[in-house]
């Protein structure tokens, strides 16, 4: 009786061959072009900071759920932004802010979820905005009413923003929905 190989291939059908290449020809189109369609930041954000992100945004949100925005809101404002969390920050800080606010609010939005599930707007921003602010960010929850059209369940909107940028939402958001407040009112630079 013969012996039998100690491993035996079976034959790949040349289907499924032809997907695979097409799929990685296919992702490293998108992934030379991403660098030139939107700006990047030279490094990734440390992990000591998305980690100190989450932290702050998750106790702010445990605060909200149970003892509603109020008190959530009193602790944004406390919520001091330091100067000298801004070292993990690129050079020039003002080109690159908006970027890494965006980039570091997805994550801090996706451990929200994680956390409470699906929320309303200003449950997450509540979150979001301390987490940039204890990161040395100068966020913002921004709430305001909408313009023109009934595309939302309802006409109220929150979004997190460093100044007059939007970092939460799409830059949009800004001229679909006028502003009516601001939390905190001031930056808090200290």
């Amino acid at each position: 009786m013969p012996a039998k190989p100690d491993s035996v291939e079976a034959p790949v059908p040349q289907r499924w061959l032809r997907m695979r290449e097409s799929r990685l020809t296919h992702r490293s189109s998108q992934e030379d072009l991403s660098p030139l369609l939107v700006p990047q930041p030279a490094r990734p954000i440390p992990v000591g900071v998305v980690i100190a992100a989450i932290f702050t945004a998750l106790r702010t949100a445990f605060v909200y759920r149970r003892d509603g925005f109020e008190a959530a809101a009193h602790r944004l404002s406390r919520t001091p932004v330091l100067r000298r969390r801004r070292s993990w920050l690129e050079e020039p800080v003002e080109a690159m802010e908006p970027f890494l606010a965006r980039q570091l609010s997805r994550q801090v939005r996706g451990a929200i979820r994680t956390a409470s599930g699906m929320r309303r707007c200003l449950f997450e921003s509540v979150g979001i905005a301390a987490g940039l602010r204890r990161c040395g960010l100068p966020a913002q929850v921004v709430v305001g009413y909408e313009i023109a059209g009934a595309s939302q369940d309802t006409p109220v909107h929150a979004w997190v923003a460093l100044g007059a940028t939007p970092v939460s939402d799409d830059v949009s958001v800004a001229h679909r929905f006028g502003e009516v407040v601001r939390y905190p009112e001031d930056v808090g630079w200290r």
